[in-house]
């Protein structure tokens, strides 16, 4: 069961490009997020996972962590809520557009909850 107690808000910013993602949290330790992303890194050098923006700052492997915000929350909906008022704040890598999330790799558009009444154009 998901804690949202936990929750943070969190950037990565490529220390080369200035390229920075904002994300969010539900594990104790932020340290457990990033080695989450590394451990996924590694799959996706053998090809076992679809393409994550952040795979491109670790890549480049010079790279701040930093905690934006701990947020205690109730539910998914809050801490989408407080992710998407980060994102707001910084010109991020990983804009809401098609994400791959399958094998096949098939595109679909991911949306947290509060985003779904957003019209599809804002996606083009």
């Amino acid at each position: 069961m998901v804690n949202y107690q936990f929750s943070k808000v969190y950037k990565v910013t490529c220390e080369i490009t200035g390229d920075c993602i904002v994300s969010s949290t539900t594990k104790k330790h932020l340290s457990q997020r990033m080695a989450d992303h590394m451990s996924k890194f590694n799959f996706y050098k053998q090809g076992k996972v679809p393409h994550n923006p952040i795979f491109d700052i670790i890549e480049r492997g010079d790279y701040m962590v930093e905690l934006l915000e701990s947020c205690p929350c109730e539910n998914k909906d809050e801490l989408n809520q407080l992710e998407f008022k980060h994102k707001q704040q910084y010109k991020c890598v990983k804009p809401l557009k098609p994400v791959i999330i399958d094998k096949d790799f098939k595109p679909y558009y991911k949306y947290c909850s509060m985003l779904r009444q957003i019209s599809m154009d804002c996606f083009k």
